[in-house]
């Protein structure tokens, strides 16, 4: 009887802290000040936590999040309290934290699908606590663990000289599959092939 043969091993290694604190400030004034509506539902529809809305006297939508507790939020800076939800926005005047559906706002401040989905994007680089970075982590390990057979399978390797020398990125829709090209000593440079026929470098195949 032949013996099992164990999995392939799927390793998955986040961001450093200072790594995410560092994006935070990149991303952090866009979702503060303009697009804080399409992240605020990715956070609800990842976590089931209602929206809010920050108004100014009068109705004005000044920002939006989710509640997560009793005068407890969350955006794009993470987990906050009252106090510090609506800090950037005080000189907009008095401001009411009020609980708000989705239909509402995006009736008052519309937002496409792939605005909500841009955001999610960036809310698993932002943080692992969310739901969705877990998904998110599941299929990419489960993605590893099957090109690993494939691999074995096959007996073909990826592999790259610099760890920045294979990229690894989300489907933009257009890939028709890859193309591998001999060069001298037995490697292969892979490209990936677009629905144009166009080929785009991506790694070297060993």
């Amino acid at each position: 009887m032949e013996g099992t043969r164990t999995k392939p091993k799927a390793e998955i290694v986040p961001l450093s802290e200072k790594e995410r604190i560092e994006l935070g400030g990149y991303y952090g004034p866009s979702y503060l000040h303009g697009h804080c509506v399409p992240l605020a539902l990715a956070l609800s529809r990842s976590t089931g936590k209602p929206l809010v809305a920050v108004r100014r006297r009068g109705g004005t939508l000044v920002h939006a999040g989710i509640r997560t507790g009793v005068k407890q939020f969350r955006d794009v800076r993470g987990p906050l309290d009252e106090a510090q939800f609506v800090a950037p926005y005080l000189s907009a005047g008095p401001l009411a934290v009020e609980d708000v559906s989705e239909q509402e706002l995006l009736k008052e401040a519309p937002t496409s699908e792939e605005m909500v989905e841009r955001a999610t994007r960036h809310l698993t680089e932002l943080f692992d606590d969310l739901p969705v970075t877990h998904e998110k982590d599941e299929k990419l390990r489960g993605f590893l663990v099957a090109l690993g057979e494939l691999c074995r399978e096959h007996g073909y390797w990826l592999r790259g000289d610099t760890k920045s020398s294979i990229v690894l990125y989300e489907a933009y829709g257009e890939e028709a599959g890859y193309r591998a090209s001999h060069v001298p000593g037995g490697t292969m440079h892979l490209e990936r092939i677009l629905d144009g026929g166009f080929p785009f470098p991506t790694a070297d195949s060993n």
